[in-house]
């Protein structure tokens, strides 16, 4: 199963971002290009942690607590990429559902992913 592939027309949406950590604020799987404090999906902040160099942490707000449905947008989320690592810190209240129809997640060769 190959992840979404990310073309440079998509990482400009997130050019110049330069995060260590980035907060998950919605259940939605909604992607508009940008993950900022108004709205940032799980797959937003992935495609934002893909795009820059170091490790990177994604947490989830309060508004972002529950279960995340994946593929409500009819695509895998994106690889993990970064060698650096991304974690993925649910704080024991996120649960991330395939749908019985999809992977949650996919770690590049390279990439490196740590759930707590």
């Amino acid at each position: 199963m190959g992840g979404q592939t990310i073309t440079s027309s998509r990482l400009g949406h997130y050019t110049g971002v330069h995060f260590a950590s980035l907060t998950v604020n919605t259940l939605d799987d909604n992607d508009d290009g940008v993950c900022n404090s108004s709205h940032c999906s799980l797959r937003e902040a992935i495609i934002a942690a893909n795009t820059r160099s170091g490790a990177d942490t994604i947490t989830f707000s309060e508004n972002g607590n529950g279960v995340i449905t994946v593929p409500s947008v009819s695509s895998d989320l994106p690889a993990l990429t970064d060698a650096a690592g991304l974690t993925i810190d649910g704080d024991g209240d996120v649960k991330v559902h395939g749908d019985f129809a999809r992977r949650p997640f996919l770690v590049d060769p390279d990439g490196s992913l740590t759930l707590t």
